[in-house]
């Protein structure tokens, strides 16, 4: 199943019914990026809810003297252990 881990993670949040579940799926779609690619930029308006199924991501921002500052890590709890 290609979305396992993504079910499973909304399963820790509360009780998923079949056909709730059969909705989320229709509107999912894998996609996979290359390391080092922005997901979004600082003027982006972000319009997607996005799931980290493996890797890491950093989420940062810039400064108007172009120093970044990282706001968080993000990854799946899987790849933490790596």
């Amino acid at each position: 199943m290609e979305f396992y881990k993504l079910k499973s993670f909304l399963t820790t949040i509360g009780p998923l019914a079949t056909d709730d579940w059969q909705l989320i799926r229709s509107a999912l779609r894998i996609q996979k990026f290359d390391k080092h690619v922005k997901l979004l930029n600082q003027t982006g308006v972000c319009n997607s809810i996005m799931f980290l199924n493996s890797g890491i991501a950093r989420s940062y921002v810039i400064d108007e003297k172009g120093r970044d500052y990282t706001c968080s890590f993000n990854f799946n709890n899987n790849d933490s252990n790596q």
